[in-house]
């Protein structure tokens, strides 16, 4: 059940972050979107999941350790 609210949690986030992108041509919310507590949560459980994150041209890849 869990991992079914992660999956649903990744797809509505990247929803909204191609949402994000198609309108903002300086790409300002893509960077706003990564560098959020919601941003930080999406790439922590694509990392839990094995699944490669999007990532704004601006946003340096995440480190993991």
């Amino acid at each position: 059940e869990f991992r079914n609210y992660v999956s649903r949690f990744v797809r509505q986030f990247e929803e909204v972050y191609d949402q994000a992108l198609g309108n903002d041509h300086g790409d300002l919310l893509g960077s706003t979107f990564f560098s959020s507590d919601v941003g930080k949560l999406y790439q922590i459980l694509c990392a839990a999941t094995g699944r490669e994150p999007r990532r704004s041209k601006d946003v340096p890849a995440r480190k993991t350790a």
